[in-house]
């Protein structure tokens, strides 16, 4: 494995760990300036106005609140160039859900400071 995939998936086990409602990752993970693009079917779910860490640990509170069967599941190797890194991940509701992402992570120093995430209506593969 490469540098670039070791620290890629490093991060993104640790950003799977905190959508899945491990919030003390959420300071080392996230910068200061961290935000996040949404785009896909689910308009209700955007969070683009969402500014920092503590922000967005409200915003992933809620969301689960909402949804609190929900279990994300990183589904790399992450490929990236320079400050960017990618992967895809999958989400799974017991009984129902099942959905599949992509998610561009841009990071400095080590921390997300910016996320593109793309959410499809269905699981890679299936």
């Amino acid at each position: 494995m490469t540098d670039l995939q070791l620290l890629g998936t490093d991060v993104f086990e640790r950003w799977t760990a905190l959508w899945n409602g491990d919030f003390d990752v959420t300071d080392a993970l996230l910068a200061p300036d961290f935000r996040i693009h949404f785009a896909g079917a689910n308009a209700a779910a955007r969070g683009d106005d969402v500014r920092g860490p503590d922000a967005f640990a409200a915003f992933v509170t809620a969301f689960r609140e909402a949804k609190p069967d929900l279990r994300f599941r990183f589904d790399g190797p992450p490929i990236g160039q320079g400050d960017r890194i990618a992967s895809i991940w999958s989400v799974r509701q017991p009984g129902g859900l099942a959905k599949s992402g992509i998610d561009v992570l841009r990071l400095v120093d080590g921390q997300i400071v910016e996320v593109w995430s793309v959410t499809g209506e269905v699981t890679f593969g299936e």
